[in-house]
């Protein structure tokens, strides 16, 4: 991530992006929503406010892009919009960090289910589906992180349904 910029892809209330400027690394959030941002100013952070779907910056710009929990909230036809915009903004060489809801986790895979909205829709997604996905994208699967909630109890569903962190390396064009 040496000499890099990383953008943070729905960064809320900006607790990542402050991550990578603590570490000495430019970060730049970003968010559609007004009231994360407002959150965010509190921890003086560089942060732009625009959609995933449409990200507001040049091609090849960012070291490292960082996706934690956003797309699962992304229909199908919007998900791949958004895995295409941050393809874009990414440097050939760069890292993609994202996590999952793996829907091979059934109890998680359930809970979605039940939650899902038209207004907010909660979509767990097959891994080896993604993993597919994004190396058309001309990406590589560099390691899998399995991440259980901290505490069982009481939200023992959560501590049953894991987390994965999937941290990918875009493939340089071989010219």
């Amino acid at each position: 991530m040496k000499n890099g910029i990383a953008l943070d892809i729905g960064c809320g209330s900006g607790k990542y992006t402050y991550w990578f400027e603590s570490t000495g690394i430019t970060c730049i959030g970003l968010d559609s929503s007004t009231k994360a941002l407002e959150k965010a100013s509190v921890l003086r952070i560089n942060w732009v406010c625009a959609s995933a779907t449409a990200l507001p910056f040049r091609a090849n710009l960012f070291k490292t892009v960082l996706i934690i929990n956003l797309l699962h909230h992304f229909k199908d036809i919007h998900y791949h919009v958004v895995l295409n915009e941050m393809q874009k903004t990414l440097k050939q060489d760069g890292w993609l960090i994202l996590d999952l809801k793996n829907s091979l986790n059934i109890m998680l895979a359930t809970i979605y289910r039940i939650t899902n909205s038209p207004f907010c829709p909660m979509i767990s997604r097959h891994i080896f589906n993604l993993n597919k996905k994004l190396s058309l994208y001309g990406f590589s699967l560099f390691r899998t992180v399995v991440i259980p909630y901290s505490i069982p109890l009481p939200n023992v569903l959560k501590y049953l349904a894991p987390k994965l962190l999937l941290i990918y390396r875009r493939i340089p064009y071989k010219q």
